[in-house]
């Protein structure tokens, strides 16, 4: 049953091959004999992002730099979630430096 790859010993055995993030043994083995696995999703299926950091705490873009770059990727959406006052450490935002924030990322 060797094979160099995982992809030869399973077509050996006569499975389609089975991508680590499916292996939880809930049935894909038998979807995978019957040539029925489902696509995971890749990062051209991406049309966004949800957790993005700023030059205001601890990010190294500015905001125009970050919607440039989404628009580079053809996102459609972004949000921006730069830390509040409560994580200091990592230079959070207090109401009135948040406040001032939120006006540009709206502009």
């Amino acid at each position: 049953m060797a094979g160099r790859t995982e992809e030869e010993i399973y077509a050996k055995l006569k499975l389609d091959y089975i991508p680590p993030e499916m292996r939880e043994n809930l049935g894909e083995i038998d979807l995978a004999a019957e040539h029925k696995l489902p696509q995971l999703i890749s990062e051209k299926d991406l049309q966004g992002d949800v957790h993005m950091h700023t030059v205001e705490t601890d990010g190294k873009n500015t905001i125009e730099e970050m919607a440039d770059a989404a628009l580079a990727h053809g996102y459609k959406y972004i949000a921006i979630t730069d830390h509040s006052k409560n994580l200091a450490f990592a230079n959070g935002l207090d109401d009135k430096r948040a406040l001032a924030h939120i006006q540009r990322i709206r502009e």
